[in-house]
């Protein structure tokens, strides 16, 4: 299972991905827009992201 099939799956639709390399290393970093219905909902979905067994950090950003 993806990270996209993931937030799928919690019933959140992503509005933005934005997807950098990490600099001498073999990861990527992913930063993605949600609409999702409140903060609740928005945990739900960082908590199942985060069981990902190649998801390394999830962090919520505010802008």
């Amino acid at each position: 299972m993806s990270v996209i099939d993931v937030i799928a799956e919690e019933g959140s639709s992503i509005a933005g991905v934005n997807l950098d390399e990490a600099q001498g290393t073999a990861n990527i970093n992913m930063r993605f827009i949600l609409n999702v219905r409140d903060r609740i909902h928005l945990a739900a979905i960082i908590k199942a992201v985060r069981r990902l067994p190649d998801v390394h950090k999830v962090v919520r950003l505010s802008g």
